[in-house]
């Protein structure tokens, strides 16, 4: 009875054996994992086996014996003990025995499991039919090339092995702490995935090149812009919220500086200053909404460089460079009809027709120069050409300029009478400032002076005011150059004119010349000849009316004011016929040592010293009395009472010792032409030195 007993538990425990061994085989490849015992583990636990393999016996007796003396017993209950035996005997069995491979292998009508079905079934993870894990990207990740290229932890090194028409992916919000500068000569898209790129730096994104659109995302920077566009790239910004809060009151969402483009279709852009500006280059906006917390939203150093897109508008129209519009939304026009120019022309009087310089649809604002000679009232016919839409033209296209600056204006509506446009041309004369006496009129003088023929005259017409110096440089002929009477003036600039290594020799004359520059005029390795000139260098120290180096100068006659000195010499030489030379610093006349400053013969200084750094800060030059041809000077010549300043010509037979002695109080000299030459008037007839009494 008892081996029969053992054999059933037997039995029962390799069936469970091998139910243990399917569910292991089906559990990530546990099987492989069990560790077979050796034999020798298999001798020291046999004993611990046998015994209880005895107890076990024990145990069935009682039971038995239980269930004689009670039959119901045995159908009411389930017999847990037996379960947990049998367990217990399957986690014997499998650690002693380990498995079968037979039993697997073999079929098996309890489970109901085919060999096929069991066997060589691998891991469970290949029962279960489910969605991919996602993609998990390692630190640094931010970026990425298409949907499953390369990725890169900084925008610019993504922007730099990115192709023509690729897409980089941002993957996550990145903040940068120098900011990515993007300059490759493509055209690509940045998509930043509902991302926000962020930074504290200077700037969170500049582009200086390529053609490149950033779409889908938040952009913002804590200093001076967001995004900052230089160069010449052509970008396009949709569907973002771009802001910047800088720490002063600089701070742009987006920034261009640039002869770049910028297309802005949609989107939120917020600056502490200003949402957009724009020092140069050329932004068309077709939607948005844009904001600032002081100032205009939307701002340009030269209007023409922000305009509304063909088919879009601002909800006011004083929407740019208003400080007082800090809010501005541009959007499409619904049912938006065409009412803009595809071309527009003028023609003066009978004159030929000519197309608006650099005519643009959606730019409304143009101003024409006319040549300087035309004449007023002038008639001006316009060309307008309307777009195929059917717009029609509602202003009047013969208009009459009464004066030398006036607008026309060209109306356009739209064929639904829905939508109207106004282009305004604004007619200018062109300012006659210069006259060359060919008849030539200019408006630079560098350009007269260009053209006019040697020996030729360029006449000033009226006063004029010069942004920057004129340069009258290599100069390669004689000219005048007579300001008529005018004033010429520079408000702030290192010299007002220029006169640089010519070989012509160049005269100004009859009138005024003023700056507040350092030179009024800088002469260096030319000649010049400046007559009857009023010059004022009114700027502050170390300002010169006339500065001169390595030149030859001649001044005739005139006022010259300079707070360090009214004619600086470095070089060369400067002759003085007459003038009046004052300064507020050094001496009117200043020359370095060994300089060469000198007075024309029969002209004098009315005081002493006259020139050099210790000179007086008021030097007058004139000419002299003359006293010509005396050929019989006694002792007892009597002068003007008065004059301080004489000239004397005399001839070989004179006692000039005599008048030297007896006439005190003035300057003298002495011109003889000797037959023989004569000791007293100077070796072989040269001229006294003037004397001094």
């Amino acid at each position: 009875m008892k081996t029969k007993k053992n054999i059933i538990v037997i039995l029962i425990a390799v069936l469970m054996i091998f139910s243990h061994c399917v569910t292991a085989a089906a559990s990530e490849g546990a099987a492989n994992r069990r560790t077979v015992t050796t034999e020798d583990n298999d001798e020291e636990k046999r004993p611990e086996k046998e015994e209880k393999e005895e107890k076990e016996e024990d145990t069935e007796k009682e039971e038995k014996e239980e269930k004689e003396e009670d039959p119901k017993k045995e159908e009411t209950e389930d017999d847990p003990k037996k379960e947990e035996t049998e367990e217990k005997e399957e986690d014997t069995e499998k650690e002693e025995e380990g498995p079968d491979e037979g039993e697997t292998e073999g079929d098996d009508e309890t489970e109901g499991e085919g060999e096929g079905e069991t066997e060589g079934e691998g891991d469970t993870d290949g029962e279960k039919e489910g969605p991919a894990a996602p993609k998990l990207f390692a630190e640094g990740e931010n970026f990425r090339i298409g949907e499953d290229g390369t990725s890169y932890a900084k925008l610019e090194d993504a922007a730099a092995a990115v192709e023509d028409g690729e897409t980089i992916y941002m993957l996550t919000d990145v903040e940068v702490a120098a900011y990515d500068i993007l300059d490759v000569a493509k055209t690509y898209t940045i998509d930043l995935g509902g991302h926000e790129l962020s930074s504290d730096a200077t700037l969170t994104l500049k582009i200086s090149g390529g053609n490149v659109t950033i779409q889908n995302g938040y952009l913002s920077n804590q200093w001076m812009a967001a995004i900052s566009v230089g160069g010449s790239p052509k970008v396009t910004l949709s569907g973002l919220n771009v802001s910047c809060i800088g720490v002063y009151d600089a701070d742009f969402a987006v920034l261009l500086e640039g002869s770049g483009e910028v297309d802005i279709l949609s989107g939120e852009y917020h600056g502490g200053k200003h949402a957009v500006n724009v020092a140069d280059g050329k932004v068309t906006i077709t939607g948005g909404r844009f904001t600032s917390d002081n100032s205009a939203a939307l701002y340009a150093y030269d209007p023409n460089f922000i305009s509304i897109a063909n088919g879009s508008a601002a909800t006011r129209e004083d929407w740019l460079n208003n400080s007082g519009v800090q809010e501005v939304t541009v959007s499409p026009i619904p049912n938006f009809d065409n009412a803009f120019l595809s071309g527009l022309y003028y023609q003066v009087g009978d004159g030929e027709t000519i197309a608006v310089p650099d005519f643009e649809q959606n730019k409304y604002e143009y101003t024409i120069l006319l040549p300087g000679d035309t004449s007023l009232p002038a008639v001006i016919n316009l060309y307008p050409e309307p777009v195929a839409s059917g717009a029609t033209i509602t202003s009047d296209t013969a208009v009459t300029l009464p004066g030398v600056d006036e607008t026309v204006k060209v109306t356009v509506r739209a064929m639904d009478e829905t939508t109207t446009k106004t282009y305004s041309l604004r007619f200018r004369i062109m300012a006659q400032n210069f006259q060359i006496d060919d008849g030539r009129y200019y408006n630079d003088l560098e350009d007269a002076v260009r053209d006019v023929e040697d020996g030729g005259t360029i006449v000033m017409l009226k006063d004029v005011e010069v942004r920057y110096g004129i340069q009258l440089n290599n100069i390669d002929k004689d000219c005048v150059i007579d300001l008529g009477g005018n004033t010429i003036i520079v408000p702030d600039f290192t010299s007002l004119f220029s006169i640089q290594n010519s070989a012509g020799t160049v005269e100004f004359k009859n009138g005024k010349i003023e700056s507040a520059g350092i030179n009024c005029i800088f002469i260096e390795g030319s000649t010049v000849i400046l007559s009857y000139l009023t010059v004022s260098a009114t700027g502050g120290d170390n300002q010169y009316a006339v500065n001169t180096k390595d030149s030859d100068v001649t001044i005739r006659g005139g006022s010259y004011f300079g707070y360090n000195s009214a004619v600086n010499y470095d070089g060369g030489s400067v002759t003085i016929y007459t003038g009046t030379f004052k300064s507020t610093g050094r001496a009117a006349l200043a020359e370095v040592e060994g300089g060469n400053i000198s007075i024309a013969p029969g002209y004098f200084p009315t005081g002493t010293p006259w020139k050099g750094y210790d000179g007086l800060n008021e030097v007058e030059v004139v000419a002299g009395l003359p006293l010509a041809n005396k050929t019989d000077v006694s002792d007892s010549i009597t002068f003007d009472p008065g004059s301080a300043n004489y000239v004397y010509n005399v001839e070989q037979d004179c006692a000039p010792a005599a008048i030297a002695t007896t006439y005190p109080g003035g300057y003298w000299t002495y011109e003889y032409e000797p037959a023989g030459g004569n000791a007293a008037l100077g070796a072989n007839g040269k001229p006294l030195n003037a004397g001094e009494y």
